[in-house]
């Protein structure tokens, strides 16, 4: 009878430690919050609109700026956060377990990294410990991604931004940290590709994170997927590039 209770004991300590192994890691997905639809009409048009919904008895701040910083913190227990016009906003923390907002525009927070530099909407609370805004106190508080000057394409692809077309041709170099590696350097990517902006297409050299100045304005190389491992050799049409255009 004894061995019976200890067995029983042991199984609902398993349990336990189950459920709370599962509850911290659901805390780390930032979560894409669905958004409801409202149709207004403009000029004896009917447009749809998407709006989340927060209930009136809420205090909220709502803005719009530039994303300057994402930080991915929650990912290893700490907190994530953004950073927009010089505001921080507490998007998740670990171990906290309490209703948060989420993110729209994009498919995961961390994809928020390819974005800075672009305007995004804030729909926050002030918290009251920190003084930060923060996503905590209701699960469509959000940060948003909005219309970008942005756009991805592959080699030999066309990637069309604001007028401006850009046709990655070769791969020059992906001197890129792998993942699995701990390097001094993070390294870079620079490629070949055909940009025309109204003109005809010139060949132009793009490099990592580094504008290019045209007749219309910057174009740059924001982002690079997938990353490298020390295991697999990335052929060219693997490669996805992800280009910024801002007008002058």
């Amino acid at each position: 009878m004894k061995k019976i209770f200890l067995v029983l004991i042991a199984a609902v300590v398993v349990v336990i430690f189950w459920q709370m192994s599962k509850n911290e890691n659901d805390a780390k997905e930032i979560p894409v919050i669905p958004e409801t639809e409202e149709s207004v009409t403009k000029e004896d048009e009917v447009v749809t609109e998407s709006k989340p919904v927060v209930p009136s008895n809420i205090k909220t701040e709502k803005f719009t700026g530039t994303l300057e910083e994402v930080n991915v913190g929650c990912f290893a227990d700490g907190e994530c956060y953004v950073v927009v016009d010089g505001k921080h906003v507490t998007t998740l923390v670990g171990r906290r377990q309490e209703a948060v907002g989420g993110i729209i525009g994009v498919d995961g927070f961390g994809d928020l990294e390819k974005f800075i530099g672009e305007e995004v909407e804030v729909l926050s609370v002030i918290d009251g410990e920190t003084g930060f805004y923060t996503l905590y106190g209701h699960e469509n508080l959000y940060v948003k991604l909005l219309k970008s000057g942005g756009t991805s394409t592959q080699i030999n692809g066309l990637a069309e931004i604001l007028g401006v077309s850009i046709n990655p041709k070769l791969v020059l170099e992906d001197s890129r940290c792998p993942i699995d590696v701990t390097c001094i350097q993070a390294g870079t990517v620079r490629i070949e590709a055909l940009i025309d902006y109204g003109n005809g297409s010139l060949p132009q050299t793009f490099t990592l994170g580094e504008a290019i100045n045209t007749a219309v304005g910057e174009v740059t190389l924001v982002a690079v997927e997938p990353a490298t491992d020390s295991a697999t050799t990335l052929a060219p049409t693997d490669y996805v590039f992800y280009f910024k255009v801002s007008l002058k």
